[in-house]
């Protein structure tokens, strides 16, 4: 049997396949790679294949903007969505359920927010070459080499670039007065930075904060790819040193001048971080590893939680040999620390390009104890710090319960007490309102991609179901089944949660034939095999073909099944048409691999978005789901102006989608019509993995 040529792979998109025969224009399926070896017992806890990560280089480009956001609308919708918990809907000015900017714009129509800098890409090619040359002294290519493999930058490493190459620019007292990580009490670099912020061409008090400051610090936003709902100028304010953190393409940086308490608040909370590894001998010691169900208290941080384990010794997995040195711990290691210690049921799946776009490229925590295998939103919200600092970012109106020196004050039992020189509430606000931006102790990093360079006081996942965003969440585990509306070229939802309008469902279109039902359905096996229906192998013609109507249709040789009677489709659910997971009820899976344990949303990773990484959907042609879908703006339910996803800009205005490829055909809003994600999936590819928990002597 003949591989797939590349040459042929235009037409097979097209659908001007042929069956039979032993061509080359044959649409087969790849042959099984070989077992690969493998020395690292962290895969155990993986439930995607094993692969090797090929040397990493960073390439594309990283978002900046310096200095300071004047945001007027975030506060704004923040009041008004605590009111809205509270039942006060006052600040729901169109009426649809909810508070988002475009409330924030019919109330206040002069309302606005204000960058203090310029918003500009950098070009990771243009960085690298500069830093190659070692233009400042710390170092060619990356200032942490201890940390990070050749490829592989930090974010200080971004701030070099930008401080060699601007004009506007420059190290106050020049690179020779920068403090190495050897020098610095913090292990990272120390130095101080002048920026013409009114751009008069000196560097002098006339710029305020930002001339000859030392407290620049950054904050950042992971990639987000199409999605603009997500596009405002909020990003994580970040507890971690800037030289240990990993720069990654289409991330989003600001860099700007903090607060002395700001600053303070860093410096007291990476002492905590040195001393405990020194008090522990250089062990990777968490005296607590904690589980926070945040659907109890969806606004305010987690106060209560179960505590897992106490003490416990991280070792390095060396997962990320790609990017970090041996020996360099992430937070992934914690959790897979704990599940070979006590056996906790902790999963792992590898996320690549994600259907919006955004490239994640690592290991996420993807099945726990308290959600299951969770199949969307935020099942596990990564937690990690001090616990005194479990608060810094948690409202509107923050508390900052901690000393202008940055420490926090404890009672004689070692609870946190009232702060004797507190920070003064206007630079509170400023600073730690959650509506300029998350941080400190809430992470929007995977695991497997934080490194994590001290132990923390706590690492902890907090869980939080879909139900309490809205949200659309199928789990086959749950044996959920689901009304949808069947249009011309997708699978519409009937009822949809997304905070919709009132939480009315958009759909149906003007193309809708009927409802039918989707429901989970397990392909048949020698064992479980239906009558007198013959279960696939490898002597089938079409073998490891995902699609059957490739082949098996009605202006084909229909004599050669079903007694020469038309293709049989699920009318008892009340579609017309074929579809192959259908036929795998009773004929089997035809050869799919099994899968690995998800229960819904596989359109996350498998998309034309990683045709190259995730070489089974694309090369064996899964019908409408293998090919991209062409969404034009007056479709895109985005531009509704739902509730939660409402487009905004920077600026905070409504910046609706255009005309858009996505590049699945299943996505939250529709499916597609013969390969329902997570129906189909489930039925050729399984959803059922355990791991063997550990069991004590």
């Amino acid at each position: 049997m003949k591989k797939i040529k590349v040459a042929v792979l235009l037409p097979l998109m097209l659908g001007l396949t042929a069956c039979g025969g032993d061509s080359d224009d044959q649409v087969i399926g790849a042959d099984e790679p070989p077992t690969p070896q493998i020395d690292n017992s962290a895969w155990n806890y993986v439930e995607t294949p094993y692969m090797e990560l090929p040397p990493y280089h960073l390439e594309g480009e990283v978002n900046v903007v310096l200095g300071t956001l004047d945001d007027q609308i975030q506060p704004w919708v923040g009041l008004g969505v605590i009111k809205a918990f509270q039942g006060d809907l006052s600040h729901d000015i169109n009426g649809d359920g909810g508070v988002n900017p475009a409330d924030a714009k019919l109330a206040t129509p002069e309302i606005q927010n204000t960058e203090s800098g310029p918003v500009f890409r950098v070009s990771m090619e243009d960085m690298i070459t500069y830093l190659a040359t070692n233009p400042d002294g710390l170092g060619a290519g990356s200032s942490r080499p201890d940390i990070f493999k050749p490829g592989a930058y930090s974010p200080f490493d971004l701030l070099r670039y930008l401080v060699g190459t601007r004009e506007d620019m420059r190290w106050e007292g020049g690179v020779e007065s920068i403090l190495t990580p050897e020098e610095s009490a913090y292990d990272t670099y120390e130095y101080r930075i002048s920026w013409d912020m009114n751009g008069d061409g000196k560097f002098d008090s006339n710029d305020g904060d930002y001339f000859n400051s030392a407290n620049w610090h950054y904050a950042l936003k992971q990639s987000l790819g199409q999605n603009k709902q997500y596009a405002g100028a909020r990003l994580a304010v970040q507890y971690s040193r800037m030289d240990q953190y990993w720069l990654r393409e289409e991330q989003s940086y600001r860099f700007t001048v903090y607060s002395d308490e700001m600053i303070n608040r860093l410096h007291w909370v990476w002492k905590q971080e040195q001393q405990r590894l020194a008090n522990n001998g250089g062990k990777f010691i968490i005296p607590y590893v904690l589980h926070f169900d945040l659907n109890k208290d969806f606004l305010n941080p987690p106060s209560e939680f179960e505590i897992l384990a106490t003490n416990l010794e991280v070792t390095a997995h060396n997962m990320r040999s790609d990017v970090f040195q041996e020996g360099v711990l992430s937070t992934m290691d914690v959790w897979l620390s704990l599940a070979e210690q006590t056996g906790a049921d902790i999963r792992f799946t590898w996320w690549a390009t994600m259907s919006s776009g955004a490239k994640v490229d690592g290991f996420t925590i993807m099945h726990t104890p308290w959600t299951g295998n969770y199949g969307g939103w935020s099942g596990g919200m990564p937690y990690h710090g001090e616990l005194a600092t479990n608060g810094d970012f948690s409202g509107t109106v923050p508390t900052c319960n901690f000393n202008k020196d940055g420490s926090t004050t404890f009672n004689e039992d070692g609870t946190i007490g009232v702060a004797v020189n507190p920070v003064d509430p206007v630079i509170c606000i400023k600073e730690w309102s959650s509506y300029n931006a998350i941080g400190g102790n809430q992470v929007n990093n995977i695991v497997g991609n934080n490194i994590m360079s001290y132990p923390y006081q706590f690492v902890g996942l907090g869980s939080l179901q879909g139900e309490a965003r809205n949200g659309t969440d199928l789990d086959l585990q749950k044996d959920d089944t689901i009304e949808v509306y069947m249009a011309e070229n997708e699978l519409q939802h009937t009822v949809q949660t997304l905070g919709v309008k009132g939480e009315q469902s958009l759909f149906p279109t003007e193309d809708v034939t009927g409802i039918a039902l989707l429901r989970p359905m397990h392909a048949a096996t020698k064992e479980t095999k239906i009558g007198s229906a013959s279960i696939l192998d490898e002597s089938h013609f079409g073998w490891k073909i995902a699609d059957c109507t490739q082949c098996h249709k009605k202006t084909f040789d229909n004599k050669l099944g079903h007694g020469g009677q038309p293709w049989p489709v699920n009318s008892v659910d009340g579609f017309d048409y074929m579809q192959p997971y259908y036929c795998a009820t009773c004929h089997g899976s035809n050869g799919a691999p099994q899968g690995h344990n998800r229960a819904a949303r596989c359109f996350w990773c498998h998309n034309t978005n990683n045709k190259n990484g995730l070489e089974r959907l694309w090369m064996d042609k899964h019908g409408d789901a293998s090919l991209p879908k062409f969404i034009p703006a007056s479709k895109n339910v985005a531009n509704q102006l739902t509730r939660a996803t409402v487009p905004v800009d920077r600026e905070g205005e409504i910046s609706l989608y255009g005309d858009l490829w996505y590049p699945s055909h299943n996505s939250d809003f529709a499916l597609s019509k013969t390969f329902p994600d997570p129906y189909s999936c489930g039925t050729c590819h399984g959803f059922e993995h355990e791991i063997e928990p550990k069991v004590e002597e």
